[in-house]
């Protein structure tokens, strides 16, 4: 009953929501279609967009597929929740990029290889421990996509007349299309788009937020009065959140 007043309370798609919803899922279909039609045939232009991407654009890719909306949707309303010690999570990241862009890609592009997977066959020779990384594998990816779907699904199915199940079908729909008609740069250039629409609507969100609170210093100023700012806690009572 909570759940369906907030629903029916929640503020619905108006003609400029539908359009850039639509529009965003019809370009990204329109990409893959393209890439079908220039004849993407072989593993290797199917699977790595025949090696010859763009640096920018495939960053942007490769930044997008962190950007789902269990992030978009879940970090703010853990800061809003419990503060904003989650920051600590992405300072790993000056660590971990380092690592992966100057020691295992430049070993992976030597090596021409499509996957992680397929090093690890060639590196240690042992079917089973491919077998074991490949399921292991498949299982985290499975769990994981089941929530990314899910997420933007809900929010979707909230604030249009679409169901819950309906919404689910319709992206995952159209993000296998385009994926499995145009290959690896039909999901390039679909992310880069969804970039700069992602862009757009989380900068327009940050100012329209400093304007509802009266300016952009107002957003801290409140954080730190409802005790929002915690960004370091070193307590290692382990019953503590």
């Amino acid at each position: 009953m909570g759940m369906h007043c907030l629903m029916e309370g929640a503020p619905s798609f108006s003609v400029v929501d539908y359009c850039v919803f639509g529009g965003t899922l019809l370009l990204s279909l329109l990409i893959g279609i393209y890439y079908a039609c220039r004849g993407q045939h072989s593993n290797d232009e199917m699977l790595l967009g025949g090696r010859n991407l763009r640096v920018l654009p495939v960053s942007i890719s490769v930044m997008v597929s962190f950007l789902s909306a269990i992030l978009i949707l879940g970090v703010p309303a853990e800061m809003f929740m419990n503060g904003a010690e989650l920051w600590l999570i992405f300072m790993t990241a000056i660590v971990t990029v380092p690592i992966v862009a100057f020691l295992y890609v430049p070993i992976f592009y030597a090596c021409k290889l499509t996957s992680v997977y397929e090093y690890i066959n060639e590196r240690f020779a042992s079917p089973a421990l491919h077998g074991i990384v490949v399921a292991s594998s498949l299982i985290q990816i499975t769990f994981y996509m089941a929530l990314a779907l899910y997420a933007p699904a809900l929010a979707l199915s909230s604030t249009t007349p679409l169901t819950l199940e309906m919404s689910i079908i319709g992206t995952a729909a159209v993000g296998t299309a385009y994926t499995a008609f145009g290959g690896m740069k039909a999901v390039v250039w679909a992310d880069v788009l969804q970039a700069a629409i992602m862009a757009a609507g989380m900068v327009a969100i940050i100012v329209q937020g400093a304007i509802n609170v009266g300016g952009f210093g107002n957003i801290f100023t409140i954080s730190a009065k409802q005790d929002r700012l915690n960004i370091f806690n070193f307590n290692f009572d382990l019953w503590e959140r």
